[in-house]
Order: C-alpha cells, then sequence, then structure tokens
C-alpha cells in the first residue's frame, strides 16, 4: 500500500468532497440541529482540509501515517485522510453521525476513492477515557457533556484497537468550551509528542499557551508542538 502521489491526491480528495453529505439540503435541518445540540457538529470546510492534506504530504510519509479523528462527523477528515492513504479513525457521540459516516465510507470504497488495505474505521464514543469524562464533568458548570445522550461513556478506543499516543496524526474542532480542556489535559498529556495537529480552531484560539503549538510550513490548519 502506498499513498497517491501528488498529482493525483487533489483529485482523489475532490472526489471525497463530492460524495460528503455536508449541506443541509442533502441531510436536512433538524438532522444538523440534532447534531449541532447533541455535539456542537458544524460541516468542515472541504477546501481547507485538502489543503491540510497537500501540506501534510509536503512533510512527511503518508502512507506510515495514522490519523484520529475527535468529533468525526459524517467522515468529511477520516474519509479524505484515508483516501490519501493514511490509516484513519474516527469517533463521534452522536450516532446518528457515526451512522452517515459509514455510509459516506461504503460509497467511497466502492468508488475506489479509498485505496485497498487502507484502514478507514469510525466508532461511537466519547473522545475522553472514563477518568478524563469524570474530571471534565467537574471542571465546569458549562460542561456540554452533561447535555449528551447516555451514550457518553462508551470507549471508542477498545473498538477500534487504538490509543491517543499512537495517533501520528490528530484532528480536532470542538466548541471553544472544550478546546482548553482538550489542549490542557488530553492532547499534552497523553498524544504522541511527534503528533501533528489538524485543528481549525487553534490559530484563533492560540492563547491555550499550555499547549503551544507552530504552523507547520505556514499552513492555516497543520500544526506541531513546540518542544
Amino acid at each position: 500500500m502506498t499513498a497517491p502521489s501528488q498529482s493525483n491526491l487533489e483529485s482523489r480528495l475532490r472526489k471525497i468532497a463530492e460524495i460528503l453529505p455536508t449541506e443541509k439540503s442533502v441531510l436536512g435541518v433538524p438532522f444538523f440541529t440534532r447534531a449541532y445540540e447533541r455535539t456542537g457538529y458544524v460541516p468542515a470546510n472541504p477546501d481547507k482540509l485538502i489543503e491540510s492534506l497537500i501540506t501534510l504530504a509536503k512533510t512527511t510519509d503518508l502512507s506510515k501515517q495514522t490519523s484520529l479523528d475527535l468529533g468525526c462527523g459524517v467522515g468529511s477528515w477520516t474519509l479524505m485522510a484515508a483516501a490519501a492513504g493514511i490509516s484513519s479513525y474516527g469517533i463521534d457521540l452522536n450516532f446518528e453521525l457515526v451512522r452517515e459516516a459509514r455510509k459516506n465510507l461504503k460509497y467511497a470504497v466502492r468508488k475506489n476513492l479509498i485505496l485497498e488495505g487502507t484502514t478507514c474505521e469510525f466508532a461511537e464514543g466519547n473522545i475522553y477515557p472514563e477518568d478524563l469524562i469524570t474530571q471534565y464533568e467537574q471542571s465546569s458548570s458549562k460542561s456540554r457533556i452533561r447535555q449528551m445522550p447516555t451514550t457518553t461513556r462508551i470507549n471508542p478506543y477498545s473498538r477500534l484497537g487504538i490509543t491517543i499516543s499512537q495517533a501520528t496524526i490528530v484532528y480536532a474542532f470542538l466548541w471553544s468550551e472544550n478546546m482548553h480542556f482538550l489542549f490542557s489535559n488530553f492532547l499534552k498529556e497523553r498524544s504522541n509528542p511527534d503528533a501533528l495537529y489538524v485543528l481549525p480552531a487553534y490559530g484563533y484560539r492560540a492563547k491555550y499557551a499550555n499547549f503551544p503549538l507552530e504552523r507547520v510550513n505556514g499552513s492555516e490548519m497543520v500544526w506541531r508542538r513546540i518542544k
């Protein structure tokens, strides 16, 4: 298994973007309303995801990377990463979003947009392990977790057979009230120190100085930890 050449990468990613049902006209306003209220889901900008993967392709051997999407939604990042030849895993609290992600995966495979032998899996569950869920619930009276479905304590990592420390690429786009906890208590303490981070929100939330990052090749969304 090898990653697609850079000349073919953008074309492949554009085809993935075309199949993603990220518009309200496709999934329906009630679907998006439920998803936002439960998990804060907002569709990703495909162009930004494509730019990030092209940056990663210039930085590292994609076929040797493992991506973990914390809050995968309908699978936009995870599917694009898999199409680029990256072993990819996505986690989301909302079973409806995970169901749509799996539908998108089946379609992408049928269209040969994901290379044979490339791992691409989704699981419903909480991005935080049990001990951090309890800590998070206690840390903020504004915690959205209190409004989540009862499935929030499902452990998706055991289902996927991966841990946060094994991911060499971490993607996360969470509500602002969750980002500080994510950086301070999860990524800082448990992620791979050499991992690359695709963080749409980090650029304008750089106040999280206890988890300092620097841009990779001037990218808007791709970051690495400052050691």
